[in-house]
Parts: structure tokens; sequence; C-alpha cells
């Protein structure tokens, strides 16, 4: 699916978002209590989604197979390494103090869902955030929960809620941290009180968060792409499609007949043409129809995407800024908590759609690898690897010339073109988020998906290592045979570059620009 971006509209947006970041020193330029420098111990907390979870397709189908999706058996993603590299360092540099790990990520946490349905905290947010928002063209603070699948009671964090439920292994699981009762938000903000009244002070915060709100939105593009436009244009152009089909069909046979002859014409060659047209026209034709309405498709869902990407990212830019608004001033604005002075660093994303393989052939072979599914289930798995089956980077207009440009070795279109370009327009606007609020950041998406022109393959080459999407293992769950990916988490590699990043930009940016508790 192509996706482009509006340049003058966020050119503009990126400007007003730095001046939100400027605007917002006036919130905290009243004082925060200073943390208890003297305790042995202090916490660590992670929030976020699954990345902070440490979640992996292919670990929780070994928890599904084992009978118990245990939460410790994801304690390797990068808050894990994380917290190991700080007491690595306090006890190198003997002063005494260690870190405990409270764990808040929640598997499919949106920035809505992260913050709950509290009225107090959404009203109080945008009361104190009014005027930035206007001045900065953000909509209000937004929450929302997800319904129990009992139908009852709405829960926080729709994984956690899933298991309270069912109990059922498959149907979501335990967190490292349970909240049952309240959003991940509310949790954080107790977390930070009392672990100060332990004596053992939050004095670190991760926080990643953003990703599913993309993935909702862009999801839900896709579903009506399939679901309603598809149809209505097959619909409307059935004739014509079915004639553009069989010509190319014809096409693709003559030109076999005359290799196979060295013969245009003559019955040697009607021969081979009417055989070729017997035996693979039919099928030719339909890949040659399918592809032209999925090239109508992917048009049809990159003009939705571009349309619904401003409103979008600024619900993201105003969500965020309410959550480090309500960590950093729990105390002032009322919400049961303390006002927070250390350190926050939200961790940016990275684009797992980009290229996956160096040549498009590549894709083909990979998806040729994968061998036969079985049951249903194996097969709806299968299909998310179909993305992979391979596509010029400058796509062709007819099948044919596309088949021939990838037999040619034509370089590889990434999964969804366009996403490395939203991906940094996001991150932009969320560092101007972020700054403002006194939180240092990190850019993944520089090293997950780097445009090396002269070294082409670098981006597959760190997304096979760091990402599971082209994890074509397997894990047999009773009877089935589960696919542990197209997998868009991070591999363990991936989860140690990515608290390598946080640690990296602690000791220099984040440090030497001064911002709270660094």
């Amino acid at each position: 699916m192509q996706a482009k971006h509006r340049s003058g509209f966020w050119g503009r947006r990126r400007s007003h978002l730095i001046g939100c970041a400027i605007g917002l020193v006036a919130i905290f330029a009243l004082a925060v209590p200073s943390l208890a420098s003297a305790a042995t111990t202090e916490t660590y907390a992670a929030l976020g989604d699954s990345v902070a979870f440490g979640y992996s397709s292919q670990l929780y189908h070994e928890g599904e197979a084992a009978g118990y999706v245990d939460p410790e058996n994801f304690e390797n993603g990068y808050a894990d390494n994380y917290v190991k590299s700080l007491n690595a360092k306090n006890k190198k540099a003997k002063t005494g103090k260690s870190f405990r790990k409270v764990n808040d990520g929640c598997p499919g946490e949106t920035t809505e869902t992260l913050i709950g349905e509290n009225p107090v905290i959404i009203g109080t947010l945008n009361a104190a955030l009014k005027k930035t928002q206007e001045e900065n063209g953000l909509p209000p603070v937004k929450g929302s929960n997800k319904e129990n699948p009992e139908g009852q009671d709405k829960f926080p964090c729709e994984y956690q809620a899933a298991w309270t439920a069912k109990k059922e292994v498959g149907k979501g699981g335990p967190l490292h941290h349970p909240y049952p009762t309240t959003s991940q938000l509310e949790d954080a903000i107790k977390v930070i009180k009392d672990s100060a009244s332990e004596k053992k002070p939050v004095t670190s915060i991760t926080l990643n968060i953003g990703a599913n709100d993309e993935l909702h939105a862009l999801g839900k593009i896709e579903a009506e792409t399939k679901e309603k436009f598809v149809p209505k244009y097959i619909s409307e152009h059935e004739p014509t499609l079915k004639e553009e089909a069989a010509a190319e069909a014809f096409t693709h046979c003559v030109k076999k007949a005359e290799k196979e002859t060295g013969e245009s014409s003559g019955p040697a060659f009607e021969a081979a043409r009417e055989a070729c047209l017997a035996g693979e026209g039919e099928a030719y034709g339909k890949r040659a129809y399918e592809f032209k309405v999925g090239a109508a498709a992917e048009q049809h869902a990159s003009e939705e995407i571009s349309a619904a990407v401003p409103g979008l990212f600024a619900q993201i830019s105003s969500n965020l800024l309410g959550i480090e608004v309500a960590i950093r001033k729990a105390g002032s604005l009322g919400f049961g908590g303390i006002d927070y002075g250390g350190k926050i660093m939200f961790q940016g994303g990275y684009n797992p759609f980009g290229k996956q393989f160096t040549l498009a052939f590549e894709g083909v072979g990979f998806v040729a690898s994968l061998g036969a599914a079985t049951t249903a289930r194996e097969k709806a798995e299968k299909a998310g690897y179909a993305v992979d089956s391979g596509r010029c980077g400058e796509h062709a207009e007819k099948l044919e010339l596309e088949e021939e440009a990838i037999a040619g070795g034509c370089t590889a279109a990434a999964l969804h073109p366009g996403f490395n370009a939203l991906v940094g327009v996001l991150s932009g606007a969320e560092e101007g988020i972020s700054n403002g609020a006194g939180v240092c950041m990190t850019a993944p998406h520089i090293r997950f998906n780097p445009q090396n022109t002269k070294k082409p393959s670098l981006e597959p080459e760190r997304l096979k290592n760091w990402t599971g999407m082209t994890n074509s293992t397997r894990t047999k769950v009773g009877s089935e045979e589960r696919f542990n990916g197209p997998d868009i988490h991070p591999t363990p590699a991936g989860y140690k570059e990515l608290a390598n990043e946080i640690l990296k930009e602690e000791a220099k940016r984040c440090h030497t620009q001064g911002y709270p508790g660094f």
C-alpha cells in the first residue's frame, strides 16, 4: 500500500509543534519536588505498548504450547535490557544503588487506552492544555477503554481484560504488573507516588506509545478498501477488467509461443499459443485481473491514508502531550499523585513495513519457501506473508512488465512504500511535544530504516535481524502449526538495539541538553 503525506501541511504543523514545545515551558516553570537522592534502591518504570512489554509472536505461541502465557517469558525486551545496563553501571561505579523494574507495558495499547476514561484526568488535562492545543492546531486529549469481552464493564488494557474474562490460553494474557481496574496512566501515577513513600523513588521512566493508533487507523482504511471499495470498483469496471485480462493472457501466450518455436506465425506457433491459452491462459488472466484491481485498491488506500494522516498524527501528539503532562504534574493537577522531576525517555517508532529484501525476486523466493499450510488457521496466518511476495520499487502498469522486471533483478519495494517518511514526520511532531514536557526522545527509525543509497541492502538486513517480519519458523500448538511471523515486534537483537539507543541518548544529548533528571 502506497502512503503519501501532505508536505505542505506538515511543514507548517512541525513549526507549530516546535512552538508548542516553547509554549509549554510556562507549564513546567513551577518547582517540582526533588527526589530522595540518598535512597539505596530506585525504581524504573516502563510504560507503553507491546514493545515495552517485550512481546513477540513466537514467545506467545510457545506459551500457548506450554498451556500458560507466562509474562516472565517476555522478559527479554528493551525494558529488561535497559534496567540490566543501569544496574551493571551502578555496580561498576560502586554507587550502592540498584534499580527495580515496574513494567506496565500492555500489548495492543494505544494513546487513548493508556489514558483511559477517567473524566477528571481528561477534563483537567484539556483545561490545562487548551491554550496550547488551540495555538498548535491540536484536538483535545482523548481517552478510551476497551469493552470487556464478556460485554460487561469496560476495562483498560484489552490484552489483560481478555485474560481476566476468559482465563483461556490464546485470549490475551497476564501483565508483568497488573492494573485490572485503572488505566496504565493512573497506575503509573500511583507507582510514582507509592515508590516515593517506600523510599525507592522512580527516577527513570521510558515510554513508547502511538504505533497501535497508527495500525488501527490504517487497518480500518485497509478493511474499508477491501470490503467496500474493491467490490464497488469491480462492479463498475467488470467488463473492461475481463477484457484487459484476457488480452494480457493472449499477449503472454503469444510471446511464450514465439520463444518456444522461434516463429511468429505458422502451425507450430499457433499450436504452442493455443496450448498455452488452454493450459495457463485462464490462471494468467486471473492474475492480470487481480493485478489491475490491486493497483486501483492501492491507489485508493493511498489517498485515504494521505487524507487521514494529519488528523491522526495531531490526535497522537495531543494524547502524548497529555500523558507526559499528567506524569510530570500529577500532584499539581490533582490526580492523586506527586509531581515527577526525574528522567522520562520517549521512544519513537520504527517502520517494520520497510524493505525486507534488496531485490524483489528474493521476496518471491521467500514466500515460495514457506511450504504448504494445511489447516484454515495456517492458511490465514500464511496469508500474512503474501505482502512479501515481491514487488519492484517502480511498479509496472501491467502484470507481464512487473514479472519481467522481477525476473530481471529489480530493486524490491518496501512492504508499504511511503511509511518511512510518515514515521519520520510523526517522530518530528512527537519530539516537539516531548521536548516541551521535559522529555528526551530516541528515534529508532533512523537505525531500523536507514535510507542509504550506497548500501541498499542495509535496511533489509536490519529489519531481518531486528524484527520478526521474516520469521518463518512455526510452533506446534496442539494439533496446529502456528507461524511465528510476520511479526512487527523486535527480535531479541532488536530489543537490545532499542535499549542501546536509550542508553546512548541518555549519555549524550539528554544529559548535555539538560533534560530533567539526566
